[in-house]
């Protein structure tokens, strides 16, 4: 058993609008967008998982809700 705390992310971005999200991800490939996050931080919390940054994606209007048409799930 390892008694060491996990590595936090040594990034945390969280935008407003999908732009800003898609440029945050881009500037940092090795970015985690986060919705959420109870499987990512299980897996940050058992060492599977060292995100080099964190782009939280609940701001985001343009990406709030969903919708099911025509046989597609729609985002926004």
């Amino acid at each position: 058993m390892s008694t060491h705390a996990p590595q936090a992310a040594r990034a945390v971005t969280l935008p407003t609008t999908l732009d800003e999200a898609v440029a945050a991800l881009a500037a940092v490939p090795a970015a985690v967008p986060v919705a959420g996050g109870t499987d990512l931080m299980a897996a940050v919390n058992s060492g599977q998982l060292r995100p080099a940054a964190l782009v939280g994606l609940g701001r985001i209007s343009e990406i709030r809700g969903w919708q099911y048409l025509d046989g597609h799930a729609l985002l926004g």
